[in-house]
């Protein structure tokens, strides 16, 4: 008997490779169904078997989908500019992507130096103070160190299936090694 086979949704994240095949009698068939989650939800169809000439036959699909729906083909967790000259504009573009269904507002951050570094900043501090009694009491703040690299944009309303350019440029006014660390962070939807 010929047979078809489909889902009951006709976009969606659940999808039959086999169409149509030929069943003999007491034969039985192996149909492949292949899902795509674009969200981190639960999905729900059912695949329809059209017997021509038998019973017609329906099977519940379930599947639950993981992780993020953004997607970055590079590794982000370290970007390097390598050795460049100071007072020089270096630029790197990075391609994101949305791949859900919901668009994504992504804002970039810059983390603060980590606590053990404020700590050893603090006892630097306190060491100056005892070493030199003739300087006045009167703490002025310090100024944060100058900040060699941005993210352009740093925010951006990302619609569902698209994606977007990110600019990281970095200009440095000294030598060495200067590492920043920056926080993406993600709401979807009104979340």
């Amino acid at each position: 008997a010929t047979t078809e086979i489909y889902t009951e949704q006709i976009v969606g994240s659940v999808r039959c490779v086999q169409e149509t095949g030929i069943l003999k009698s007491n034969e039985s068939m192996e149909v492949e169904v292949v899902c795509c989650p674009d969200d981190a939800a639960k999905f729900n169809d059912i695949l329809h078997f059209v017997i021509k000439e038998g019973v017609d036959c329906d099977v519940q699909l379930k599947a639950q989908g993981q992780g993020f729906t953004l997607f970055c083909k590079d590794d982000l967790t370290n970007i390097n500019f390598g050795t460049q000259y100071t007072y020089r504009n270096v630029t790197k573009e990075i391609l994101i992507e949305n791949k859900g269904k919901k668009p994504q507002k992504l804002q970039w951050q810059r983390k603060k130096p980590a606590e053990n570094d404020k700590g050893r900043k603090k006892e630097e501090e306190k060491g100056n103070k005892k070493e030199d009694k003739s300087k006045t009491d009167i703490q002025t703040e310090e100024m944060p160190p100058d900040q060699c690299f941005t993210i352009v944009p740093d925010t951006v309303v990302l619609p569902p299936r698209t994606g977007i350019m990110f600019q990281f440029r970095a200009n440095s006014t000294k030598k060495g090694k200067i590492p920043e660390q920056f926080q993406l962070t993600t709401v979807i939807g009104n979340e």
